[in-house]
């Protein structure tokens, strides 16, 4: 249920904004067992999956849990054949998921930056190891899925990249977007990134300083619109879910470029698709976190995982209805 509580106006990038702030009834659900953060969450058939992360004792997973939201109940599926990893690429299409690149070792070793992709079968739970991502840029890329192909790129080896890749369901090919196309883009990883109605969107983000870019990716020819900028200085390592008329992204962290401009976000930020504008929302009952997870199922959000400003990682699920 949504109560709106107040209008304020707030001067960002030097224009006057409106913001609307309001607050959410958010539950608290069954925590996961252990707790990850920098997994990855996808949706089929009203059931949601997280896969991969690091646990708290810093080890990476490759291990695929299922949360059933009517029995709010857990469900560990088992490992991976592949090696565990943080922040995963996993889109669904059909009867399947395909899941893979992310990170694993030591910061700009080649061989950490892990390229595999798979697919998944809900109908048997069974892998099929699929033809490699061609780049190796692939530390906490966006991602959207379509009915023929799926997107990822904006991913981070040795620097920052803008570069996105489209995988042809029906023949299983990886092919790189013209970079021309994606100039609308500044350069970053870390990024958040969720899909409205059938339209896909992405920002925020990491590149020497913390972004607060929002932009509209347009599968049918490839390029990035600018949309409206967050009205705030910049997050990293937020995490979006789409909505029926609305993205929401959670937390994150502002990074300004000296580690005393370090910042946790626990708000909830709110993209309407229709006017292109934001509103403020409720504080996440958990404070602030990063490298969380979120999906939506019917007209429910849900949010939680992730880790706070200590390094604690964080087991617990929330949600609220739209």
């Amino acid at each position: 249920m949504l109560y709106i509580l107040l209008t304020t106006v707030l001067l960002a990038s030097c224009q006057s904004e409106t913001i609307v702030q309001v607050a959410y009834d958010i539950a608290t659900l069954a925590p996961m067992a252990d707790g990850v953060a920098s997994a990855k969450a996808f949706v089929y058939q009203d059931k949601a999956y997280i896969f991969g992360g690091r646990t708290k004792d810093g080890q990476y997973q490759n291990r695929l849990w299922c949360y059933d939201p009517q029995q709010n109940e857990w469900t560990d599926l088992g490992q991976a054949p592949m090696k565990g990893r943080v922040h995963p690429t996993a889109l669904v299409a059909g009867d399947k998921a395909y899941i893979g690149l992310g990170y694993n070792g030591k910061i700009y070793t080649d061989s950490c930056y892990l390229r595999d992709w798979w697919a998944y079968s809900f109908t048997d739970n069974s892998w099929e190891r699929l033809p490699d991502y061609p780049a190796n840029t692939t530390d906490h890329c966006i991602g959207f899925a379509t009915d023929t192909a799926l997107y990822a790129g904006c991913g981070f080896y040795s620097n920052f990249s803008s570069d996105m890749y489209v995988y042809n369901l029906s023949d299983s090919t990886w092919t790189q977007i013209k970079s021309s196309h994606l100039s609308s883009a500044k350069k970053a990883f870390a990024m958040a990134s969720a899909e409205c109605d059938g339209r896909y969107f992405a920002g925020t983000g990491y590149n020497l300083k913390s972004l607060n870019q929002w932009m509209e990716f347009t599968p049918k020819n490839g390029r990035f619109l600018n949309r409206q900028a967050m009205p705030d200085k910049g997050r990293d390592c937020a995490v979006a879910t789409g909505g029926q008329a609305n993205i929401y992204v959670f937390g994150g962290q502002r990074f300004g470029g000296t580690m005393t401009s370090l910042h946790y976000y626990d708000d909830i930020m709110v993209y309407s698709v229709a006017t292109d504008s934001w509103k403020t929302g409720s504080a996440m009952p958990s404070g602030g976190l990063v490298n969380m997870v979120a999906f939506t199922i019917g007209k429910t959000i849900y949010f939680g995982l992730g880790e706070n400003i200590n390094g604690q990682i964080n087991n617990s699920l929330y949600c609220f209805e739209e």
